[in-house]
């Protein structure tokens, strides 16, 4: 019983991360996510709680956790800045719009790079070519803080 309540909480919390894809990613939008998974994971704690508390379950559960905490903030824009994933998951980085030098944007067949350089370094974030309006949106953000 308890192995099929966390296969069907784990579902929709696979579910959620292909909604949270559709929606326009805007910084309300990333708190609500927040409290979502901080509500499955409160039901999962309470769950496993219940039936069998081992060691194994609330690591399980914490490392579902954490993964999606992590799947909400990767190269997702937020109020103050801008989340880069480089190599490893683990190793996100947070760049705030006031450190960006420049940016300029890589027309690919089938795909929009916007190439980000701070911090001494570039960041290449892929866009699809209908997120444009994305693109649009950062670069506003940018340009208001440079005035």
């Amino acid at each position: 019983m308890k192995y099929i309540i966390i296969c069907l909480l784990i579902f929709g919390i696979i579910y959620l991360m292909k909604i949270r894809k559709k929606i326009e990613l805007l910084a309300f939008s990333r708190y609500i996510f927040s409290i979502i998974s901080l509500g499955l994971f409160l039901i999962l704690l309470l769950i496993i709680y219940k039936y069998s508390p081992t060691f194994i379950d609330f690591l399980i559960v914490s490392l579902i956790s954490i993964l999606f905490q992590l799947n909400i903030k990767l190269q997702g824009l937020s109020s103050g800045g801008l989340y880069v994933i480089k190599g490893s998951p683990f190793l996100s980085q947070f760049i705030e719009y006031r450190d960006i030098k420049n940016f300029e944007i890589i027309d690919k067949k089938s795909y929009l790079i916007l190439r980000i350089r701070a911090y001494g370094t570039y960041f290449d974030l892929n866009f699809k070519k209908d997120e444009l309006e994305k693109i649009k949106n950062f670069m506003s953000k940018v340009k208001d803080l440079e005035s």
